[in-house]
Parts: structure tokens; sequence; C-alpha cells
């Protein structure tokens, strides 16, 4: 047989081996010709290890810099909770000064600023908090009328040719424009005195609050100066060898750095300090949100949150930005030594993988012919497979025509018994009113010769009255017979699910089957509970019944002159009902016992028995009514079959 030059396994085809070519140089087309095989699993699972590679570095990346971000969160989540718990607290400073009552008295419009007193009050109202470095009143014109210097040497108060004027100022031009219930909040900045930055520096802000009418005081403002710097220090100890920290104001301007020389540069005129400057990348990811986590911005790792400061009613919000990273390009090393540890690894799979496909290469070559006879014996096996399959759809055919000619003759069965027993009260009924006819004319004849005897009337009438009920009896057994019948054959023709009283449709199978058993000596009785309710097919069940009771007819008295045959049923529980057909005979004998319900066994085939009534009954309880049939007989003691039947078939 022919053969073609190339064999595919799998999803690789295989060239034919030019080992054996002539001798001479191997060109690079010849070469890939021959270890296509090779090129294409090695290249196939490279491109894996490749993107394996891909996912497993940025995989592990993060699960070496995940814990560092974890430390980060946690570091500003503790610098979120200083900053807002000390600015939150300054906020009601300026309410506390103002509600003291030596204040509330020195400021009194019943009579004159009390400066003294005032002063006195600013001492005392200092241990509110430790930051407190100057309390002043300032009147409604921007100029100071008491001012209170806390330092080193405890309490200064300032002497009258140290009082400045600060109309001037932005937070006294903001504050005037509150109403007297808002706070004001400046922005933080170094402490300016006499117009020159205080040195050391003083990063101060202000807290700001009316005085006025409403209060029964001199309009002006109360102002406490804070110096915010032991809370910046604070924030500074969160520094380490690996990580550093920063505060920024919300345009980029550090207010903490680790180089000193880089913070204040808004208010040292150094607009180049900043971070929008320094990081533009980093401060376009941190400009307006709330939280940034993880970023890796120049070789560091970077994460960020933002503190808002309220300003009082009717100024905008302020925030600050508090900002940590790593040191020492300390993401990028991670990065750097991870992507060389996974791509050594990726390396060495490729090696190995290269090694492992010229060994499956080669494998596969040695088997390609042994594929190729592999192929033929499986195209001859599917062909007899084939022909397997046809004969049982053949075979399956003709059981389906044997089912079918079973239920048509069960069916023509009752026909004839229906027609045996239809004859007697039929034939009665005719006769009877044939009688009844000629009593009429035989009245008739003697109303027309005048007699007149009215006991032979009565008599006449009587007797006619007496066959007209004989006939109407007659005839109500034939239309029962007929009615019941019907019924019968009408369920087995529907293949629809109904509700139906199961022992209504047992005593119309048992009715038309009475004319079977007649001359044969057996009884049969029926034993179903009245209130028996069912949703299912009562065509099939009446032909499964009707099988059993045929069944034990034909096999289970053949050496009996009398039997009995009990169909009985009863609910098990709300979902199932167990329904028997009971027979005293011989019983089934034991060699056919257990392949009862496969197709043709019986043990009357001389008889004319094709051996499919319980393959059919098995079919029918399993397979449509979803129920369970099972056989218990013994030889000599009769056979009892049970069905195992839903009440309520859903399908």
């Amino acid at each position: 047989m022919a053969t073609n030059s190339q064999e595919t396994v799998g999803h690789f085809r295989l060239v034919p081996d030019v080992s054996e070519a002539p001798a001479g140089g191997e060109g690079l087309s010849a070469h890939l010709t021959r270890h296509r095989l090779f090129y294409q699993i090695w290249l196939s699972v490279s491109a894996l290890i490749l993107l394996a590679a891909i996912f497993g570095y940025q995989t592990l990346v993060q699960l070496r810099l995940d814990p560092i971000t974890t430390q980060q969160t946690a570091t500003l989540d503790s610098m979120h909770r200083e900053l807002t718990r000390e600015l939150g607290y300054l906020q009601r400073v300026p309410r506390l000064i103002r509600a003291h009552p030596d204040v509330g008295a020195a400021l009194s419009r019943n009579a004159p600023v009390d400066r003294d007193r005032l002063e006195q009050a600013f001492i005392y109202l200092q241990q509110l908090s430790p930051l407190i470095s100057q309390l002043r009143w300032i009147d409604a014109n921007g100029q100071e009328q008491a001012r209170v210097n806390f330092g080193p040497d405890g309490a200064q108060p300032a002497p009258d040719n140290r009082l400045q004027g600060k109309a001037h100022r932005t937070y006294v031009q903001e504050t005037l424009q509150l109403d007297e219930q808002s706070v004001y909040l400046s922005p933080i900045n170094l402490n300016v005195e006499n117009q020159l930055i205080v040195r050391p520096f003083e990063p101060t802000l202000r807290a700001a609050i009316r005085t006025g009418s409403s209060q029964g005081m001199y309009s002006g403002l109360l102002v406490a100066n804070v110096n915010l710097a032991p809370l910046l220090d604070d924030i500074r100890r969160h520094n380490n060898a690996t990580s550093q920290v920063q505060l920024l104001d919300e345009r980029g301007y550090w207010l903490v750095h680790g180089d000193p020389g880089r913070e204040w540069g808004h208010v040292l005129g150094r607009n180049n300090l900043s971070l929008n400057q320094a990081m533009p990348e980093l401060w376009q990811q941190i400009s307006g949100r709330e939280r940034l986590s993880g970023v890796i911005v120049d070789g560091n790792l970077w994460s960020a949150r933002s503190v808002a400061i309220n300003t009082g009613s009717g100024t905008p919000e302020r925030r600050l930005i508090a900002l940590t990273g790593t040191r020492g390009y300390l993401a990028g090393r991670i990065a750097t030594t991870t992507g060389l540890m996974v791509a050594a690894t990726a390396l060495l799979l490729s090696a190995v993988t290269g090694a492992l496909a010229m060994r499956l290469s080669d494998s596969l070559r040695a088997q390609a012919n042994l594929g190729h006879q592999l192929q033929q014996d499986k195209t001859e096996l599917n062909d007899a497979y084939n022909q397997l399959l046809q004969a049982h759809k053949e075979t399956q055919y003709l059981q389906d025509e044997v089912v079918e000619a079973r239920k048509l003759s069960s069916l023509g069965t009752l026909v004839s018994g229906v027609a045996h027993e239809l004859g007697l009260p039929a034939g009665n009924a005719l006769i009877t009113i044939d009688n009844v006819r000629n009593q009429q004319l035989d009245l008739l004849e003697r109303l027309a010769s005048g007699a007149r005897n009215p006991d032979e009337l009565d008599r006449m009438i009587s007797a006619s009255t007496d066959g007209l009920e004989r006939a109407q009896s007659d005839l109500r057994q034939v239309v029962e017979r007929v009615s019941s019948f019907k019924r019968l054959a009408v369920d087995r023709s529907r293949e629809s699910l109904q509700l139906f009283r199961l022992a209504g449709r047992l005593e119309d199978l048992v009715r038309t089957m009475e004319a079977q058993l007649n001359g044969r000596n057996i009884t049969l009785e029926l034993q179903v509970p009245a209130d028996l309710t069912l949703r299912s097919f009562p065509g099939l069940i009446s032909q499964l019944v009707q099988n059993l009771i045929e069944n034990a007819v034909t096999h289970a008295f053949t050496n009996q002159t009398s039997g009995h045959v009990l169909v009985w049923a009863r609910p098990l529980d709300s979902e199932m009902f167990q329904l028997e057909v009971r027979d005293n005979g011989s019983g089934i004998p034991p060699h056919i016992r257990t392949c009862l319900f496969d197709p043709f066994v019986t043990s009357a085939r001389d008889q004319g028995h094709a051996g499919l009534g319980f393959y059919q009954i098995h079919q029918w309880v399993t397979l449509i009514l979803h129920g369970r049939v099972s056989i218990d007989s013994t030889a000599g003691n009769g056979t009892r079959v049970t069905l195992s039947l839903p009440v309520y078939l859903s399908r």
C-alpha cells in the first residue's frame, strides 16, 4: 500500500528523515526541515515560558514590595492621625479663648479695653496647648492692642512700642470677612516679625476668630500663633534607614524633607524647591487624589495621603500631603534582582525544554510508521463499528415494532373481551324489546276491539313495564362496558400528563378483562384506595397493569386448575406510591430470574412468546414514569411484581 511522505503526530507534522540523503554539507533549509518538529515544540514551550516569566516577574516584584507598601500605609495613617488630632484641636482654641470670662470682661463694650486683664487672661490660657507661641487681640483697624509672646523665658507681654499694625496681613483680612462663629486657620508659614523671618525658623499656623457685638465685645479678632516645630519634629521621627517621610503643602512645597535645605521654598523665594519641579511624574500622580499606594518612581516606592484642613466657613479647604518613600533606589534594586532571577530560571527551563524537545522529536519520528499502521487499524475498526451500529439500529427498530405489535395485541384482546361481554346484555335487551313491542301491539288490538277488562289491561301494562326495565338494565351494562373500554382506549392514545384517580382507571381495566378470565377459574381482586389521586400517564399505567395480569394468567397457572391475582396499591409518602401485582402461581424459573429484564427472555418461546414483556415494563417504569420495579418470586410460591412510582410526575 502506498503511504504519504509525511506523517502527523498530535499537532506536529513529521517529515522524512533526510539523514540518508547523499553525503555533502547540510544547508540551513535542510537542517530546518530535518529538525522542524524540534523547533515547533521548543519555540512553542519557550513562548509559554516567556509569558510565565513575565507574569512571575510581576508577581514576585509585587510580593516583595507589598510589605513595604503596607509599612508605608501604616506610617501615613500614623502621620494623618497626628496632624488631624493637633489641627482639629487648634480649631477649638480660639473659641475657648473668646469664651473665657476674663477675656469677655477685658473687651466689654461697657468699658475701655482692659489691656492688663486681657494679657493676664492670655498668660493663663496658654496652657490650652504647649504649641501656642503667641496670643493677641487686634482691633477692627488691624492694629495690635495686646500681645503676649511665649518662649523659653516664659510669658512676655509686648510693650506699646512693640505692638504692630497687621492690617496688610492676609490672615487679618480673611478673618474679618468671616462671621463671628467661624474659626480661621491660616496656611502653615514661617513666623515673620517686623517684616523679617524669625530665625531659627518657626513654622507657624495662625488660628483666629472675630470678637464683636454679638458677644458684647469690641470689634476685632483674637489670634493664636501656633508653633508647629514640635509637631513637624514628630513627623520627622518616622524617618529610618530604609524610608523617608515628607510633608508638602497643596502646591507641592516641602514643609518637611530629609534635606532641610529643600524646606520652605515658597516662603524663601526659591520656587524651584518643590516636588512638582523635582519629581513631576510623582507629583502628577499625587495631585487631586486622597491616597496613593505603592507607586515606583525614579527607582523608589512611594505612597501618599492627603490631610484636609478646614480653614473656616466661606474659605476654600486647604490640604497637606503626607508622603513616604524608600531610599537608595530600593524598589529598582528589587526589580533588577527579581528580573535577573526570573531570567536565569527561564533560560534554564528553556535549555531543559530544548533537550527534552530533541528527545521527543526523535521518539516521535521513530513512531511515525507505527502511527501510520495504527491509523489503518483504526479505519478498519471504525468500519466494523459502523456495521455493528447499523445492525444495532435495525435490531432496535425490530424491538420497537414488536413492542408496538404487543400493545396493539393487548388492545385487540380487550376489544375481543369487550365484544364478548357486550353480546349477552345486548342480545337480552333486543329480545326484551321485541317482547314489549309484541305486548304493545296485542294491547292496541284489544283496545281497538272494545275490550275493557281493567285487570287484563293492568297485567299487560305491568308486563311491558318490567320488560322495559330489564332492557334498560341490559343496555346500561352495555353503556358501562363501552365507557370503560373507551376510557382505556383514549388514555392509551394520549401521551400527555393527566390528573386522575388510580382506582377508577384500574376498575375500568378489570371490568374489560373479565371476559378473558371467564372459564379460566382465575379470580382478579383489586385493592386500591379510592382517594389515591395521581398526576401521571393513566394509559401507560393501565397498560403496565394489564401486561402484568396477562403475564400472570399466561405463565403462572399453566399447571394449576385455579388461580388468584391481586392488584394492590398504597401511598408510601407524599411523593411516592407502591403498586403491586401478586399471583399464587408456579413462580418464575430460577434460570431466567436474574435476566428477566433483558429483551427476548421467556420460558414459553415454543408457544409464540417473544420475551419482551418484562423488558418493556422495565423501560416504561424507569425511563418514562421515573420509578423502580422489582420482582420477588420463588418456585411454587407465586410471584410479586412491585412498582414504586411518583404520585406527581413533573414532566
